[in-house]
This record gives C-alpha cells, structure tokens and sequence, in this order.
C-alpha cells in the first residue's frame, strides 16, 4: 500500500514537471521564431510530408528524424508555428520529466522536481535541439539501473534514436553508454538502429546523397568555425558547471556510485555537444548540470551547510547565468503576420520578409532565395531548388553546381540574393562566383531592397518590378 501511494505521487509530480514546463516554453516562445535555423527545420518537415526524401530529394545535413517527426504533426494539426511550438513544449516537458526521475532517485522527489524545472526554466529553447537530448536522457535513465543485456542494448537503441535526430549527439551518448554499461549489447542496440537507418537510405536510393551531405558536409562547419561566441551567459554557465563536475566527480571517487558514474558520463558527452559555445547549444548542458547538482547537494561535500540552503544558493546562480548580456541596441517590433502563423521581429525582418513574400506572389512561386528558409515557409511556398541555403558554414562547390543545373531545368522565374555577404574567402572556395554570374547573364537586375537583389527572367521583368514597386 505505501509502495502504491509513492508511486501515485512520483506519478503526480512528474505530472506536474511536464505540464509546468511545457506551459513556461509555451508562454516564452509563442510567437516567437528563429527565422534560420528553425525555419529550415520547419520547411524541411513541409518538403518531407509533401513526399520528397532527404538527401536525394532536398540537401539536409542533419540526420531525417526531427523533419519527419515534425511533419507528422503538420500532417494532423497544420503547418502552423502553433503546432511547431506545442512539439517543442511536449520535448522539453518530457526531458524535464526524465530529469526528474533521475533526480529524485537520490534527492527525493520534491527536491528532484525543484532541480527538473531548473533545468528547464532557466534557458531558452531552439525546436530543433530538444529531441536528440531527449533520447540521450532516456540512455541515462536505463544506464542507472543495475546493468543487464537488456538494459544495455535498450540504451543502445536509445542513443540510436538520439543519432536519428542529431548525428554527433547518438554517436557521444553511445560513447556515455558503452563506458557506463562496460556491456558491448549497448553498441548492438545502437548498431540496430543504425542498421534499419542506412537499410531506408538504400532503399529510397539517398545513400551516397546522405554520405556527401551529413557526412562529409559537415567538413566545413569543423573548419570554418571560428572561436566560439562567449557571452556573460555561456561563461557564468560554464564556471556553475565546472564547479558542479569537480564536486561530482571528487565524490565519484570516493564512493564509486556506478549512478553517478552515468551522469558524469553522459554530462561528458553533452559538454562535446555544446560547441559552439552559446546560449543555445547549452540546451545539451542545463539537465545535466541539475543532475550534478542533484548529487552534489546529497553527497556531503559541501559540509554541514543544509540541503534546502544550498539548494536556493545555486538555483540562483543558476538562473542568473541564463540571464542574457544586455542588448543596447535599439529595435523597433512588429507582430508580422503570415499565412503560416505570426511571430514578434524586428521591422527590419519583417519588411524583408514581406518584401520576399510579394516577390514569390508575382512569380508564381517559381523563386529561389538564397538562405532564407523562413521566406518559404511562411508563405507556404515551394522552393524549386534541391537546395533550399547556402551559407557558412554549410555548402560545397558541388551545391553550386546543383544550384545552377536546377536553376536552368526548372526555368526558375526569380533568383533573390543577398547583397553583401561576409564569409568572403568561404563563397570564394564554393565557387560562388559562378552562380552570381549564371544569374546575371541569364536574369535581369530588376529591383534592389535593403540587402536583397532581386533578379527576374527577362520576359517577366516588367510585369514583376511595377507589382512588386507598388
């Protein structure tokens, strides 16, 4: 009967975790959007449930499981940020819970969901993150109990999946996993799915395509990096970190907790996943540094001073290193409204993306935009290209090769570039230059906005340039 009503409360307050943080990740990112990275992973979810394949049908450098996932949801609710975002709390509700659990186990559960919500409440969120992080915690939550076969190879698929979402994230938790269990079933649960995984590319003929693009176009981003972007926020994270992982691991020492073993295994691998150092790769970091925290607080090394003390000592450290270094420039907000949903940016975006959007109108969709996925997917418009961005540091002289073929095959009407670029050594290595002058010796400069050329089929330049003046 006691055993019943603990778990009728752990129940409850994990309940309780997911909801209090699916609903702060509602509240703070409604209307909200990353016009680059979330926007590509939006239209890349349209291009999939519109039936092309990833990889032989549009480039993609991730691994396919978060399009397709997203997709999924489109399919049942629309392609809407309203859906998008209630994905993203259902993600980060679900990791909230899974640190829950692996908190309480040695804090209890009040404190453990104390320590959850920190982790969550205290950094933003990007959409397309969540996931592979999720499927890494679930890894940890297998890899505490007492190892078996079965725990490890459930692990190994686990971290599959996270591989499924996030190629470098499956491949570092595999690596937490293989040195937690000391069992080699975690890396045949892993192979499993890595199996099923290259059998689909085979099958849809997208293999080769998967190898160029996630693969070995993930070259430039290893090396194109330059030093990573610190703010007041990464370094106020990283000191609260540091200090939480020596304290866990002098305690590891001592006892040899094979629980706390995982978390400083997995914390490991989720500190690799964190380059480049911001704001928004420390999403991989924040459950992990609650989980140190959770054992550090009930280790005893921090002396006789009380649990509950400590505790509200370091969640407001905690808090204060998610506060952003303050922005002193001036921006004037616009609530932008499009046929996908509306979301809060600057005037300076949303004439840009309006500007776009007038432009796709009047040539009936047939335009290519280099490097803004946004543009597509809010207008709910397609892009003829393979291709939908090239920029640093994604993107290979064979993109732009692929970029000029689809731009004759398919008679593309519109080509919209940018104006001034940075990267310049990096456009020049891609080859650049050529598809800059395939669009002027086969398009007509018709109009300039802002940082945007707008270049159109000559037969249509007239026609294009009055609509979109007026």
């Amino acid at each position: 009967m006691q055993n019943s009503s603990r778990g009728l409360q752990s129940l409850f307050l994990a309940l309780l975790v997911f909801l209090s943080a699916a609903s702060y990740v509602l509240l703070v990112t409604h209307q909200r959007l990353d016009v680059n990275d979330e926007s590509w992973l939006y239209y890349t979810a349209h291009r999939v449930g519109a039936g092309q394949v990833p990889y032989r049908d549009f480039h993609l450098m991730t691994t396919p499981a978060a399009p397709y996932l997203f997709a999924s949801f489109f399919r049942f609710g629309g392609e809407t940020l309203d859906v998008a975002k209630l994905a993203l709390a259902a993600g980060v509700g679900l990791i909230a819970v899974a640190v829950f659990l692996l908190s309480s186990t040695v804090a209890g559960p009040t404190l453990g969901m104390a320590i959850a919500l920190t982790s969550v409440l205290s950094l933003t969120f990007n959409t397309y993150t969540p996931y592979a992080l999720l499927f890494g915690l679930a890894a940890l939550v297998l890899c505490v109990r007492p190892s078996n076969k079965a725990t490890a190879f459930a692990a190994g698929v686990a971290c599959g999946v996270s591989f499924l979402f996030k190629q470098n994230a499956g491949v570092f938790f595999l690596a937490a996993a293989l040195y937690t269990t000391g069992s080699v079933w975690a890396l045949a649960g892993f192979a499993t799915v890595a199996g099923m995984f290259g059998l689909w590319l085979f099958s849809y003929g997208a293999l080769q395509q998967f190898v160029e693009q996630a693969v070995f176009g993930l070259t430039p981003i290893l090396t194109d990096y330059s030093a990573p972007s610190f703010s007041l926020t990464v370094a106020a994270f990283l000191v609260f970190y540091a200090s939480l992982a020596w304290l866990a691991i002098a305690h590891w020492r001592n006892t040899r907790d094979s629980r706390l073993k995982a978390v400083i295994a997995f914390s490991t691998a989720a500190s690799l996943l964190a380059f480049p150092l911001d704001v928004r790769h420390l999403i991989y970091l924040a459950p992990f540094a609650a989980l140190l925290f959770s054992w550090v607080v009930n280790s005893g090394v921090l002396g006789a001073a009380k649990p509950a003390y400590v505790l509200i000592a370091l969640v407001l450290v905690y808090s204060l290193a998610a506060v952003p270094a303050p922005d002193t420039r001036s921006y004037e907000y616009k609530l932008a409204v499009f046929p996908a949903g509306s979301f809060w940016t600057t005037k300076a975006v949303e004439d840009e993306l309006t500007f776009l959007n007038s432009v796709m109108l009047e040539s009936n969709g047939s335009v290519f935009i280099e490097s803004m996925p946004s543009a597509y997917f809010l207008t709910r418009t397609e892009n003829p290209l393979k291709i939908d961005f090239i920029v640093p540091p994604n993107g290979k002289p064979g993109d732009v090769k692929e970029a000029i073929r689809d731009l004759q095959d398919k008679r593309v009407q519109a080509v919209v570039l940018r104006k001034n670029r940075s990267y310049t050594a990096f456009y020049s290595r891609i080859g650049w230059q050529e598809l800059q002058y395939f669009v002027e010796r086969n398009y007509v400069l018709a109009y300039e906005f802002k940082n945007w050329m707008l270049y159109v089929d000559p037969r249509l330049v007239s026609s294009i340039t009055v609509a979109i003046r007026d």
